[in-house]
């Protein structure tokens, strides 16, 4: 329960949950979701989070709209009454399976829940007026700009269409806007047909079937099975199981994730080449991190080594073969998941970035050994944060390092780019993901390929 004023807010229940974090999400463009266990079961949770993240994913398309019901400015509506409206579109125009007039008279009552009750009309009146209008204002939210029809910031797009043309970032930013898909890697201890047998049993329905694993269309209830607490799959998009494709033909006697956490490409790469392996570490310099970590190598029964550092200042003294760096990044690959991401972050995020992450190679290179392998990734669309990043170092480490160009059985060859750098741009089935693989040299210096 929330007070708020002289009442209290049943937060258990999901549309009241969204209202009320929607309006922290319009006052500091922050959200944190709630947790599962808030709710009175997984399907309550999933609504909640469908009209969350739906709400802040569509935002700039659903503010046009209010403003052109209400025929006022979004700055002069009363915070929780535009909330409100949100979740009301939300239901009306992407829900199918709730009624309108269910969706409309549910919405309604939550105005009443913030001491407003003489704007429960108002919100009444333009959600009705929605759906006598649909046809219309769409027809109208045609005719504007990509950054109000996708719900992008102006700013954002414009970069993306300087550096990947227009085409490219009009795919980008409507990438953005599909639904997530759960992608699973199954633990190689289970048999792909029993998995499937079992998760079928449970009403689950299953697509985009391979060796290592599949995509869950209806994941609710699926973390409350016993099939995912016994540890018999990791949750990781399409574009990050690839790196794990990318690493396979080098050396991994020891192995050292220097940004671990919450340890999804660590644990695959373990489950994967373990025979390989006789050392593997995680660090993580935050310490609510680091028990994650622990709770999902409890899990997964792995044999990883955790540790809480700084990977910039390791001061381990083992000479790795391989180490991973999924640099901390500003995540603009990732939209699609987590689309509070494209209201939050600002222009100068990316520079600072790029120093950070600069800061983690020149912190690791000691760590290497001579003829040893860097794998450095973010989940970044950015140059400054990519390409850029990798420049530097090999500028500040000429006869230290040098690029790998990676190869990869992969029948989309576009994933590779003229530089050697595993490139992915988000798309209804991956997210957006950049990766470069650095060689440490003894005593000449040189790219190679991997074959």
């Amino acid at each position: 329960m929330l007070k708020q004023g002289k009442i209290e807010l049943n937060l258990s229940s999901p549309r009241l949950a969204a209202v009320v974090d929607l309006i922290e999400w319009i006052d500091k463009k922050q959200i944190r979701f709630r947790d599962r266990k808030d709710f009175n079961g997984s399907l309550d949770y999933s609504l909640y989070r469908f009209i969350t993240s739906d709400a802040i994913r569509h935002c700039s398309m659903f503010f046009f709209l209010i403003e052109m019901l209400t025929q006022r400015r979004i700055s002069k509506l009363d915070r929780e009454v535009l909330a409100c409206l949100l979740v009301g579109l939300v239901q009306l125009m992407h829900l199918d399976k709730i009624n309108e007039y269910a969706a409309v008279n549910e919405t309604v009552n939550l105005v009443t829940h913030f001491n407003k009750k003489y704007l429960k009309g108002f919100v009444n009146a333009n959600l009705r007026s929605f759906i006598r209008k649909r046809d219309a204002l769409y027809n109208q939210l045609k005719d504007q700009e990509l950054p109000i029809k996708t719900s992008h910031p102006e700013w954002m797009v414009s970069r993306w269409v300087k550096q990947y043309g227009k085409q490219v970032a009009v795919k980008i930013c409507e990438s953005n806007n599909i639904l997530p898909q759960l992608q699973i890697v199954l633990n190689p201890s289970k048999d792909v047909n029993t998995a499937l047998v079992e998760l079928k049993s449970h009403s689950f329905d299953v697509t985009d079937i391979h060796s290592k694993g599949f995509t869950i269309l209806n994941p609710a209830g699926l973390f409350d099975t016993q099939f995912a607490q016994e540890g018999s799959f990791l949750v990781q998009d399409r574009s990050s199981q690839l790196l794990n494709d990318i690493v396979k033909p080098l050396a991994k006697k020891r192995v050292l994730d220097a940004c671990a956490s919450p340890g999804g490409k660590m644990f695959h790469l373990e489950w994967y080449n373990g025979n390989e392996i006789d050392e593997l570490i995680g660090l993580d310099i935050s310490e609510f991190r680091v028990r994650k970590l622990n709770e999902n190598k409890k899990r997964l029964n792995s044999k990883a080594l955790i540790i809480q550092a700084d990977a910039r200042l390791s001061g381990l003294k083992n000479k790795f073969d391989l180490i991973l760096v999924d640099a901390p990044c500003s995540g603009t690959g990732v939209i699609q998941k987590h689309p509070e991401i494209k209201w939050n972050r600002k222009i100068d995020d990316f520079s600072q970035n790029q120093q950070s992450q600069l800061d983690l190679l020149n912190g690791l290179k000691v760590d290497i050994k001579d003829g040893g392998h860097i794998l450095y990734s973010t989940c970044s669309l950015e140059e400054e944060e990519n390409q850029m990043v990798i420049n530097r170092f090999l500028a500040e480490n000429e006869s230290g390092f040098s690029v790998v160009p990676i190869q990869m059985e992969m029948s989309d060859d576009t994933m590779v780019d003229e530089n050697g750098y595993f490139r992915c741009l988000p798309n209804g089935k991956q997210m957006g993901m950049f990766a470069a693989l650095l060689k440490k040299e003894s005593a000449s210096r040189g790219s190679e390929h991997i074959s």
